[in-house]
């Protein structure tokens, strides 16, 4: 192509594009004459803005009843289950048993420190850096405990873990660091890191153990290479829903 000028691209989007994101980055084209390839420079990015034009319906029919979501409705959709829903006990994936007693109380802590950190192995790089990109304080007043022992016969095996959770502390107990490693990434996903440093706890005992032993996430990147950044905030994500592969 010669420099600034404009080149229309035909483009047929599939039924199943219903979202600005369902759009890869990194076009390229291919030059017949030589194969070689370059890539169309402003799509050369995760920000899908900066080449998408904003959808403004997902209406597929005459008759199609879904509701076009936009940021905004999206936005409040969110905000009303965060206002109305209690989420104090709530863990992604949902564990085997969570065991909360009548009396349980509700309290706050402004951080955390661990305590036998050493057995996660080499898995506790990884959960000091996350909590390190979640903002938590890890000079706190919470401890969280991990021990190696014995687990009830009904979670009993690899990557199975119990927590207690208390008003004087958490005590994550599992079989292989693998499991502390879950355990510890359920008590990260009941912090609520967007409240100035407060965070609100429940008294609780969890007990979990993996429902499949292959447990993946798969990242499409056919033809579209995403960027080390992207992947890396995937393998997180992945970590925190305990996905092992």
């Amino acid at each position: 192509f010669l420099s600034k000028t404009k080149i229309v691209i035909p483009l047929v989007l599939e039924y199943w594009s219903v979202q600005e994101t369902d759009n890869m980055p990194r076009w390229f084209v291919v030059d017949d004459r030589d194969q070689s390839t370059a890539v169309i420079e402003n799509t050369d990015t995760e920000k899908m803005r900066n080449f998408v034009l904003p959808y403004t319906s997902t209406t597929k029919t005459a008759t199609d009843a879904n509701v076009h979501m936009t940021t905004a409705n999206r936005f409040s959709l969110n905000e009303k289950i965060v206002v109305e829903v209690d989420a104090s006990d709530k863990i992604i994936p949902t564990p085997y048993e969570t065991v909360i007693t009548n009396g349980a109380q509700k309290f706050d802590i402004y951080g955390i420190s661990t305590v036998n950190g050493q057995l996660l192995d080499k898995l506790r790089i990884g959960a000091t850096d996350l909590l390190w990109k979640l903002g938590v304080n890890r000079n706190g007043d919470h401890k969280v405990a991990f021990m190696l022992g014995s687990l009830p016969t009904e979670i009993a095996g690899p990557e199975s873990y119990t927590m207690e959770i208390t008003t004087e502390g958490t005590t994550i107990t599992g079989t292989d660091a693998s499991g502390l490693f879950h355990g510890f990434m359920s008590f990260i996903g009941l912090l609520d890191v967007t409240n100035s440093g407060k965070m609100t706890l429940k008294e609780m005992i969890i007990h979990d153990k993996p429902r499949f032993e292959y447990r993946g996430h798969q990242v499409d990147v056919a033809r579209n290479f995403r960027s080390k950044e992207a992947i890396m905030k995937t393998i997180d994500a992945m970590a925190l829903w305990k996905l092992n592969v």
